[in-house]
C-alpha cells in the first residue's frame, strides 16, 4: 500500500538538552484530551547516492522499523511551503527496497545506486491530542536520538520534541501549535534550528555541532552570530544577479530542470493537477533551449545534441497531453448542468464515466512514460548540458546583452506572422477566418512562440536579471497572446473529446442527444473565439513588432 500526506510539524529542543530528556507536563493543556503516551523503539536507515543527489534536492529516503508507520518513507519539499511524505509497505524481506520506491526517486538519483548513509535509533514517547469532538488533531513526540554517520563514523546523540498535525479539527493549525508551544516554552524549550534529523545526523546543524564539541555560545554570542549571518545572507541575495551570460543561462537551466523534477515527484505522490505543471515545466525548458541555447551552439555535434533534446521534450509534451486534457475536461464537466430535453442526468453520468476511464488510462500512460529509459536519458542529458554548458555554447559575455539578443530573436519570430504567407490571413473576412478550423494551426503556432517569449523572460527575471521597460512589455504582450489563444486551445480539447464520446455512445447504443447539444455549443464557442482572435492577434503582434529592443 502507498500513502501520501502533507507533513506539517515543528521541532523543539532544550538548551543543553543533549543529555537526559526534559519532562514536560501536558496536563495543563486546556481544550484537548491528552491520550496515554505510547513508547516506541524506532530504527531508521537513510539512503542516498555517492554524490548525495537526494539531499541536494531536498529529498529524504528512509526505511523505518518499529512504530505504527514502519515502512519506506520518502519526504520532499515542494518549494511552496509544503512537505510531502510518502509511505510504502515493507516487503517480506524488510531490508529489500521496493521497486516503487526506487522508481519514485529515479529522476533525482538518475539511476545511480543508493546506499545507506545514516542510521538513527530513536526511543520515542508519542502522545496523541484529541479535541473536544474526539478528533486526533496532533501528536507530540519526545525523541531520544542516537545517530551514526557512515561516511565519517561520527555518532551523535540528542533529545528533541516534535509536534505534528494529524486531522483537521475545531482549532486551526496555528492555534494548536500556539497551545502546545505555551507549555513547551514555559518548560524552557526553544524552536529547533535543525530542519530534520538526517541533517543533524550528518553534521549540518552548525549550532548543535558547536554544542556537541563543547563550544557553547552565550545568548549574546548567538544573537551576534545570527545577526552577522543575516547580514551575510542579505549581501549574498543582493549579489545573486548573474553578470555573466553563461552563469545566467546555467542558473536558468538548473532552475527549470529542478522544477520539472519536482513536478514529477508531485505527480507520483498523487497531487492534483501536477501534469499541467509538468507540461509548463517541459515547455519552459524547451523554450530556453530554442531561443537561448540553440542559436549559440559551438558546432554541429552540439547542435545535433540540442535538437535531440528539443525533440525529446516535444515527445514528452505529447505524452503528457492526454493527462493534461483531463484537467480541462473535468472543469468543463463541472460546468455542465442537467437540462431536460437537452442534457439528461443519464447523459451527464455517462460522460463522467467516460472521463473516469480516460483519466485512469492517461495516468497509467504518464507513469509508463516517467518510468521509461527515454525519460531517464532526457533527465541525464539536460543535467549534463547544464553542468557542461561552456563546452556546448559560445555566449555574449554580458548577461543583459544576452537577454536582449534573446528578446529580439523572439520578437522577430513573432513579427514574422504578420508577413508573407501569413499576411493574407488577417485580410480575410472575419467569418471566413472563424468558420475554418484550419486556421487553428497558425493560431496555435503563434501561441507556442508567445509562450516561449513569456517563459524565457520570466526565467531571466527570476534568475535576477532586471528587465527593461520594453522587455517587460514583450513579456506582457506575449502573455496576453498566450492566454487568449489558450482559451481556444482548451475548447478544442473539449470538442475533440465530445466527438469521441459521441462515437462511444453510438457503439453502446446510448442517447447522444446531450452530447450532440454540448458538441454544437462548444464548436460554436470555438468559432466565436476565432472571430475575436482574428482582430486581436494581429493587433497584439503589431504592438510587439513596434517595441524598441536595443
Amino acid at each position: 500500500m502507498v500513502e501520501h500526506h502533507l507533513e506539517v510539524e515543528r521541532k523543539y529542543e532544550f538548551v543543553g538538552g543533549d543529555g537526559e530528556p526534559t519532562h514536560v507536563d501536558w496536563s495543563a493543556l486546556d481544550g484537548y484530551s491528552v491520550q496515554k503516551p505510547v513508547e516506541e523503539h524506532l530504527e531508521a536507515s537513510y539512503f542516498d547516492t555517492a554524490d548525495n543527489d537526494l539531499s541536494r534536492n531536498l529529498v529524504a529516503l528512509r526505511r523505518r522499523l518499529g512504530g505504527y508507520d514502519q515502512g519506506w518513507h520518502i519526504k520532499f519539499d515542494d518549494r511552496a511551503g509544503a512537505r510531502h511524505e510518502m509511505h510504502f509497505d515493507l516487503l517480506a524481506d524488510e531490508m529489500k527496497m521496493p521497486a516503487r520506491v526506487s522508481k519514485f526517486v529515479r529522476s533525482v538519483t538518475l539511476g545511480d545506486e543508493l546506499h545507506e548513509i545514516v542510521s538513527l535509533i530513536t526511543d520515542r514517547i508519542r502522545t496523541v491530542l484529541k479535541d473536544s469532538n474526539g478528533v486526533s488533531v496532533a501528536e507530540i513526540c519526545q525523541d531520544a536520538v542516537h545517530a551514526h554517520d557512515f561516511s565519517t563514523g561520527i555518532e551523535r546523540q540528542w533529545n528533541e520534541w516534535e509536534i505534528e498535525l494529524l486531522e483537521s479539527g475545531e482549532k486551526s493549525p496555528a492555534e494548536i501549535f500556539a497551545d502546545c508551544e505555551k507549555i513547551l516554552f514555559e518548560a524552557g524549550a526553544k524552536p529547533s534550528k535543525s530542519p530534520a534529523k538526517i541533517a543533524r545526523a550528518l553534521g549540518q546543524d552548525g549550532e548543535f555541532e558547536a554544542r556537541r564539541q563543547g563550544k557553547n555560545l552565550s545568548g549574546e554570542q548567538l544573537a551576534k552570530k545570527t545577526k552577522k549571518n543575516e547580514k551575510k545572507n542579505k549581501r549574498r541575495v543582493q549579489d545573486t544577479a548573474p553578470q555573466d551570460s553563461s552563469e545566467l543561462l546555467q542558473h536558468v537551466l538548473h532552475m527549470l530542470t529542478s522544477n520539472l523534477m519536482l513536478w514529477e515527484l508531485k505527480f507520483r505522490a498523487g497531487t492534483p493537477e501536477t501534469v499541467h505543471g509538468m507540461r509548463i515545466g517541459t515547455r519552459q525548458v524547451q523554450s530556453v533551449l530554442r531561443y537561448a541555447v540553440r542559436p549559440y551552439v559551438k558546432n554541429e555535434v552540439e547542435a545535433e545534441a540540442v535538437e535531440q533534446l528539443i525533440s525529446s521534450l516535444k515527445k514528452l509534451m505529447k505524452g503528457l497531453s492526454s493527462a493534461r486534457d483531463i484537467d480541462i475536461l473535468t472543469d468543463f464537466l463541472g460546468s455542465v448542468e442537467v437540462r431536460p430535453g437537452l442534457v439528461s442526468e443519464k447523459s451527464r453520468e455517462e460522460l463522467e464515466e467516460y472521463l473516469a476511464l480516460d483519466d485512469e488510462d492517461a495516468s497509467k500512460s504518464v507513469l509508463r512514460l516517467l518510468d521509461s529509459e527515454e525519460y531517464l536519458k532526457l533527465r541525464v542529458a539536460l543535467i549534463e548540458l547544464t553542468q557542461n554548458l561552456d563546452m556546448a555554447v559560445t555566449l555574449p559575455l554580458n548577461a543583459e546583452n544576452f537577454v536582449n539578443k534573446v528578446a529580439k530573436r523572439i520578437r522577430k519570430h513573432l513579427s514574422s506572422f504578420l508577413k508573407a504567407d501569413y499576411k493574407d490571413l488577417w485580410e480575410l473576412n472575419p467569418s471566413a477566418f472563424a468558420y475554418d478550423e484550419v486556421h487553428n494551426d497558425v493560431l496555435f503556432e503563434i501561441r507556442r512562440d508567445a509562450q516561449a517569449a513569456r517563459y524565457c523572460l520570466e526565467a531571466f527575471e527570476i534568475a535576477g536579471i532586471k528587465l527593461s521597460k520594453d522587455h517587460k512589455k514583450l513579456r506582457n504582450y506575449a502573455g496576453e497572446l498566450h492566454r487568449e489563444i489558450s482559451i481556444l486551445s482548451d475548447e478544442n480539447v473539449v470538442v475533440r473529446w465530445l466527438e469521441r464520446s459521441s462515437r462511444r455512445a453510438m457503439n453502446h447504443q446510448s442517447d447522444r442527444l446531450g452530447i450532440g447539444y454540448l458538441l454544437g455549443r462548444s464548436s460554436y464557442y470555438a468559432v466565436g473565439l476565432r472571430m475575436t482572435q482574428h482582430s486581436f492577434v494581429p493587433a497584439e503582434l503589431k504592438r510587439i513588432k513596434k517595441l524598441d529592443l536595443k
